[in-house]
C-alpha cells in the first residue's frame, strides 16, 4: 500500500486534520476542501495507522482488509510530512 502519515497518534488526539463524518468514499471526497487529501484512519489495540486513499484503487485496496476505520481530511503540509 501507499503513503502513511507517520505521526497517526496526532490524528487521533486531534491534533491533525479534520474527521470527515462520513463513512462512503465518494461523499467523503466531496467534503474535501482544496488542497486537503483524504485519509483512512484505522485504530489497532497497539497502534494507529493513517492510510492516504486520494486515489480510489487505493481505498478499494484498502477496503479488502476489512478494518473499521474513519476518514480525515488533511492539508498538503501534513500530507507531505506523509511517507
Amino acid at each position: 500500500m501507499g503513503t502513511y502519515y507517520k505521526h497517526a497518534e496526532d490524528i487521533v488526539k486531534g491534533y491533525v486534520g479534520r474527521r470527515l463524518d462520513t463513512y462512503m468514499y465518494h461523499q467523503a471526497k466531496e467534503q474535501l476542501r482544496e488542497g486537503e487529501h483524504l485519509y483512512a484512519l484505522v485504530e489497532f489495540t497497539t497502534h494507529s495507522a493513517a492510510l492516504c486513499v486520494d486515489d480510489p484503487k487505493e481505498f478499494h485496496e484498502f477496503s479488502k482488509l476489512l478494518c473499521p476505520y474513519e476518514f480525515y481530511a488533511l492539508s498538503e503540509y501534513f500530507h507531505s510530512r506523509s511517507v
